[in-house]
């Protein structure tokens, strides 16, 4: 019995440099989780505008001489607008945020059925209304950075609630414009922003991971080299 109670006793005691590295390491953790912040600052999300565009197409006839113009019709995307989280969360102002390409469309769907219907759901058109909801994703990325000091554990799932939470949101807003415009004409699709926050958050989650694992990997080397000192 004293045996097996010797047996669980942890070999591996961090001396006082090892627990300054890993004190570092566990701060170093937090850089990632906060890098997080700036990485929403591009644009989260990209809505765009599908379309056909009629296109005159040369071929030739059965003259081989003559060529005449053959109309063709083709699949057009045209980004309308492109936004951060933080945009979305205070509201998008259509007139000040839209590419020049998204004010052209808006300006010919002007006293059109789709705008007086985005008007009666949006009073303050051209600003749409925020979501202030998605502050709640800012919040799991600071409590990330700062459970990593504590309890990598806890803040790899805190990690993991965000990146989904982040990935939520993203079909929220595609929801919500579809629901407003009511038209399957518009696409709702990720942008550089969500790729890079995701990146982040992934490689904060590898950081606390080796946070865990490094002590483990080090009481097994302790054991193993105890077993050999045992054997010699």
């Amino acid at each position: 019995m004293a045996k097996s109670k010797d047996a669980s006793k942890n070999l591996y005691v961090p001396d006082e440099h090892e627990k300054k590295v890993m004190g570092l390491f566990r701060k170093l953790t937090a850089i990632p989780y906060l890098l997080v912040f700036l990485a929403l600052l591009m644009p989260f999300a990209t809505v765009s505008c599908t379309g056909a565009n009629v296109a005159q197409k040369k071929a030739a006839t059965q003259d081989s001489t003559a060529v005449q113009a053959v109309p063709e019709v083709e699949m057009t995307q045209t980004v309308l607008l492109e936004a951060s989280l933080y945009q979305f969360i205070k509201g998008v102002n259509l007139e000040e945020q839209m590419t020049p390409e998204g004010l052209q469309q808006l300006k010919k769907l002007e006293g059109g059925p789709m705008i007086a219907a985005i008007k009666a759901q949006s009073p303050e058109y051209p600003k749409m209304p925020g979501i202030p909801g998605f502050c709640v994703i800012l919040v799991g990325v600071f409590l990330c950075a700062l459970f990593a000091q504590f309890t990598p554990l806890g803040s790899i799932a805190l990690s993991m609630l965000t990146w989904i939470s982040l990935w939520g949101a993203l079909t929220l807003v595609g929801k919500s414009v579809g629901e407003l415009l009511g038209a399957p004409i518009i696409k709702v699709e990720p942008g550089i922003g969500i790729y890079a926050a995701t990146f982040m958050l992934f490689f904060g989650t590898a950081m606390n991971f080796a946070t865990i694992i490094r002590p483990i990997v080090m009481e097994v080397k302790a054991r193993r080299k105890a077993k050999k000192d045992a054997a010699v």
